[in-house]
């Protein structure tokens, strides 16, 4: 895609012209003739805006920034959430205990349930409790970041960015929109 420059008229109009245009003569809407300098010239003159060069502007704010803080609390406390639920405290695999361990663990269970825990007993309760708490905590923070994400999806821009494009494209005015447009059906033929 080729540079477009804006080529002054004696009526305050500016045209926009290519640098393959160079040397011909082109009509401004107001009838004046105008010469489009040469290929060294053509370069010094005033540079056109063009869609491509609008849509490239950042478009980073206050919305973007809280769908970023969002998608990080989400990421962060699902994952811290995940790791907890691999680490959770567990009983014993039977299938792992060496014989004598299976022994200890069918006598304690030949007594029956006994209502007085030890305090092996008491500390893994508190650790399962614990662990389930911190992880509904997280699981509780990743909800609020998806919702801040979804509310901040949702939400309408202040300064909405298609009225922004437009001035700029209107700032040539509709006569030199006119002109652009002949230029370029005329270049084109």
């Amino acid at each position: 895609m080729s540079a477009k420059y804006l080529l002054p008229c004696a009526c305050g109009r500016k045209l926009v012209v290519e640098p393959s245009q160079a040397g011909e003569t082109i009509t401004c809407p107001c009838g004046s003739q105008l010469e489009v300098p040469s290929m060294q010239a053509i370069r010094q003159l005033e540079m056109a805006r063009t869609r491509s060069d609008q849509g490239s502007e950042a478009r980073w704010g206050f919305r973007q920034a809280t769908i970023l803080l969002g998608a990080l609390l989400t990421a962060t406390a699902l994952g811290l959430a995940l790791y907890l639920h691999w680490v959770r405290p567990r009983l014993a695999d039977p299938h792992a205990l060496s014989p004598v361990q299976t022994w200890a663990a069918w006598q304690e269970l030949r007594k029956g349930p006994d209502r007085n825990l030890s305090a092996w007993d008491k500390l893994f309760a508190e650790a399962v409790r614990d662990n389930r708490r911190w992880k509904l905590l997280w699981l509780a923070v990743a909800a609020c970041g998806t919702l801040l994400m979804g509310l901040s999806a949702l939400r309408r821009d202040s300064r909405p960015h298609r009225k922004a494009s437009r001035r700029r494209q209107v700032s040539l005015g509709p006569r030199e929109q006119a002109a652009t447009n002949t230029l370029h059906d005329a270049g084109a033929g």
